[in-house]
């Protein structure tokens, strides 16, 4: 927590959630695409 809280001083909270939201998304899509590619939908 204080990690985050130190990494993210001085940045505005919309800019910190949008920055979460845009890992989070990217994360998913990444774990979607790979499962989809593994079980051979992608081949």
């Amino acid at each position: 927590m204080e990690k985050k809280k130190l990494f993210f001083q001085g940045k505005p909270d919309t800019v910190k959630n949008t920055s979460l939201w845009f890992a989070a998304g990217l994360l998913v899509l990444w774990i979607l695409v790979f499962t989809a590619y593994r079980l051979g939908y992608l081949s």
